[in-house]
């Protein structure tokens, strides 16, 4: 093989891919021209370095406020907000609800494994 080659192959393995469905997300679902251009200048910054929990967090942030700025403005009946907010409501007495029964489940597990079973537990022991 060539050194040309070899540079041309090592510098197609240094070019970082972000995350294929967060890009998908954001051209899909961003705000119109406003998405491609964001999408290129995170890729950018992703090529300099940033991890895949960064991307997908800008990605997050963009889409969200494209979101609420759609809502914001839009025009919104009274019947409109009305189910929005019974829909918010829901949404989140759902996720107290489900928070309220893990926690439960989690102390009955407690419950159920007592102090003495674990005081006879051994420590874990590394074989070489």
């Amino acid at each position: 093989m060539t050194t040309k080659g070899r540079n041309s192959t090592d510098a197609r393995a240094a070019i970082r891919v972000p995350p294929r469905l967060a890009t998908w997300l954001l051209l899909s679902l961003g705000s119109g021209p406003f998405a491609e251009a964001l999408a290129g200048d995170l890729s950018e910054e992703y090529q300099r370095g940033h991890s895949r929990h960064w991307y997908w967090r800008q990605v997050t942030v963009a889409l969200f406020l494209a979101r609420t700025r759609f809502l914001r403005l839009t025009a919104w009946s009274v019947a409109d907000r009305l189910v929005a907010a019974f829909a918010l409501i829901a949404l989140g007495l759902g996720t107290l609800t489900w928070a309220n029964v893990v926690k439960s489940d989690v102390d009955l597990l407690r419950q159920h494994v007592s102090p003495s079973a674990r005081a006879h537990e051994s420590p874990v022991q590394v074989r070489p």
